[in-house]
Order: structure tokens, then C-alpha cells, then sequence
């Protein structure tokens, strides 16, 4: 009895993780990386996010973090070398680029 009750908690504890390894993606293709720049004298409408020279996101101005006075956004970004620009753009959808960043 002691026996056939220990190979079904095994059972049980061998079905549960690989389970969970099964939930758990192997290799995460993308991580996120957080653009910061100064607060600007006047808001912009939106702020355009291009990843590789591709807008990938609009987004309206975010507030304004208390840590560095400055507005931050995370952005997810595939693994690998990528250019990151983020472009300030009036209600006339007129946009102003930004410097690109280089993420390794």
C-alpha cells in the first residue's frame, strides 16, 4: 500500500509540473523597455511610438513621473537590435521625431 500510495503522489507531482512547464513559455521573444524624455513646456495631443522606423502605438501624453520630472512609457519590443523613436504630434495628426534610441 505504501508503495502504490508514493507512485501516485509521484504521478501526481510529475503530471503537475509538466504542467506548468507547459504553461510557462519556453523562450520569452519579447521584453519591455521604458522610454523616458523631458516634460514639454506644451503638451502634445499624442505621442506616436515607432519601433524600426514603424509606428506600433499612439498613445495620449503620459503623466508626468515624480522620480525624474519626466514622462516615461514601457514599451515591448522583440529581442535583438531595434530603434526606438517616440514623436510628439498635434491634434493635426503633425508630428515632431524624436532621437532614436538603439536597444540591444
Amino acid at each position: 500500500m505504501t508503495v502504490l500510495r508514493t507512485r501516485r503522489v509521484a504521478t501526481h507531482l510529475i503530471f503537475g509540473v509538466v504542467a506548468i512547464a507547459l504553461i510557462t513559455p519556453a523562450c520569452n521573444r519579447d521584453r519591455t523597455v521604458t522610454v523616458g524624455w523631458d516634460t514639454p513646456r506644451t503638451m502634445p495631443a499624442k505621442y506616436r511610438v515607432l519601433i524600426d522606423g514603424r509606428v506600433t502605438t499612439e498613445i495620449a501624453p503620459p503623466p508626468a513621473d515624480p522620480t525624474c520630472r519626466c514622462l516615461k512609457v514601457s514599451i515591448v519590443v522583440p529581442r535583438g537590435r531595434h530603434t526606438i523613436r517616440v514623436d510628439a504630434c498635434t491634434v493635426e495628426n503633425e508630428c515632431t521625431p524624436s532621437v532614436e534610441l538603439a536597444a540591444d
